[in-house]
């Protein structure tokens, strides 16, 4: 059996033709997996033994705002609509809150879909100072914005403002560090930008794990994504070789100077940034020899055939 562990998608896993189905059956199945609050999903292919991590991985763009102590974060749009501990009047907007074993506290407001302009409020609840990290994630980049070390009291109100045609996330932050509704400070974040670039996945699809060998074989699998560079096999701890292929690949092994039992097969591929890696255990066994039953059956068929057909004529 094979088990897949960790987050599923709302633990839907799906036959070949898009039915909902167990973990039981035999066919092609996957479960499309989810990460990052539901926002990175992936889809994994079990079929034949063999777990596939297929791509493209699709990125549920979305904006996020979190905070961290000691404060509370509320999102209200131009209409009055409100989205905090308390309440989710917004459709697509959503609040969450985490609580680390050293008290250490986050809350986050994640924005799902184009809802117009809109503010963040942050209210501070005690004395000491807080973070504020904005995430926009699209399908090609990241950007983060970020305001560290915000001193506040209890009744501090800071307002980011968001305007619907913004294209980056560089908003001023104006503070009214006492709560009397006078604007004493504008805070402007630090800002980066990076292209989001996946991980290379590389799977071994033949041969299968502790499968047996007696003779020369071709070990040959799939990479993913379209970036890969280059891809690459060796027997154990010897050195690394050059495979044909990207996308799809194989690479020709021979036996001849290895010795029987277990040998570790790895491949890895390489994307410009970063490898991945997959191997599987074969087991040598270079006598292939017919054993004595083997012998004596395939001489007796051979002796009824002769007989046979000497009779027919």
């Amino acid at each position: 059996d094979i088990v897949l562990t960790g987050h599923t998608h709302k633990n839907q896993i799906y036959d070949k033709n898009s039915n909902l189905c167990d973990g039981n059956v035999d066919t092609l199945r996957f479960i499309q997996t989810g990460a990052g609050v539901e926002t990175y999903l992936r889809k994994i292919i079990v079929q034949d033994n063999k777990v596939i991590a297929c791509d493209p991985v699709v990125v549920k763009e979305h904006k996020s705002f979190s905070v961290f102590c000691p404060v509370d974060i509320s999102l209200v749009d131009t209409t009055g609509r409100y989205v905090n501990k308390n309440k989710e009047e917004i459709d697509n907007v959503h609040y969450s809150y985490m609580n680390y074993s050293d008290g250490y506290e986050e809350k986050t407001i994640r924005i799902y879909d184009d809802i117009g302009d809109y503010k963040i409020i942050i209210e501070g609840n005690d004395t000491g100072e807080f973070d504020l990290e904005i995430n926009s994630i699209s399908s090609e980049k990241i950007e983060f914005a970020e305001y560290k070390n915000v001193s506040v009291v209890k009744g501090t109100k800071a307002i980011v403002q968001t305007k619907d045609e913004d294209e980056q996330i560089d908003y001023n932050m104006t503070l009214d560090e006492d709560g009397d509704g006078i604007q004493e400070d504008i805070i402007v974040p630090s800002v980066k930008t990076s292209e989001l670039v996946e991980s290379p996945i590389v799977t071994i699809l033949y041969p299968n794990d502790f499968e047996e060998i007696n003779d020369n074989f071709i070990i040959s699998g799939i990479s993913q994504p379209e970036n890969i560079i280059k891809v690459e096999c060796r027997i154990d701890n010897e050195e690394w070789e050059n495979v044909d292929g990207l996308d799809t690949w194989e690479h020709s092994i021979s036996t001849k100077d290895l010795s029987e039992g277990t040998h570790m097969i790895s491949v890895r591929v390489w994307n410009g940034n970063e490898y991945s890696y997959d191997s599987v255990e074969v087991i040598l066994n270079k006598d292939n020899t017919p054993g004595f039953e083997l012998i004596i059956f395939t001489i007796a068929i051979g002796l009824i055939l002769i007989i046979y057909y000497d009779r027919k004529q």
